[in-house]
């Protein structure tokens, strides 16, 4: 796990993903109001904790949207990654509706084949 050597840096890099829209400002600012006044490791590990969540999160809704216009190859893109991290969400890719466009093609099937054993 990355650490950083101050507070500031941390703060800096959180403002900037906030600026660039790879998370959003709201969630970027509630981090930084969580993040110890002394840095450390604790701090960033519960940034890059939440951060990941929402990233996972993102990721998946962007693969169900893609499934609900039957683009496999594209909402396989999006899971694959996520899937691989966390195993847990196999279950809900199977169960989730969202995926039943797409869920007898050869991408999607392979995934959970893959990833889902």
């Amino acid at each position: 796990m990355e650490t950083f050597p101050s507070i500031d840096a941390a703060r800096c890099l959180l403002a900037l993903a906030g600026e660039r829209g790879e998370i959003s400002g709201t969630l970027a600012e509630e981090l930084l109001s969580r993040f110890p006044e002394g840095g450390g490791e604790t701090g960033w590990v519960h940034i890059h904790r939440a951060l990941e969540t929402e990233i996972l999160m993102i990721r998946y809704e962007i693969a169900s949207l893609y499934a609900c216009q039957g683009e496999a190859a594209k909402a396989v893109e999006y899971l694959d990654p996520i899937v691989a991290r966390h195993r847990s969400l196999c279950r809900r890719i199977r169960e989730d509706g969202t995926f039943n466009r797409i869920r007898e093609s050869p991408e999607f099937r392979e995934l959970l084949e893959r990833r889902c054993r």
